[in-house]
């Protein structure tokens, strides 16, 4: 897949797995206490398009 994603937007570049790790760490932090029944979508703003 990540090989087509490329072919779809060749300027912008693949995430990585820390991009996601780094998502984790922030909702397992207290800085996301607040934060319930919300969907994080880490794409990279492709959902904008």
């Amino acid at each position: 897949m990540g090989s087509r994603a490329a072919v779809q937007d060749p300027h912008r570049p693949l995430g990585e797995p820390e991009d996601i790790a780094r998502a984790v760490t922030f909702l397992l932090s207290d800085a996301a206490s607040l934060i319930t029944g919300h969907t994080l979508t880490i794409d990279g703003g492709y959902t904008i398009r």
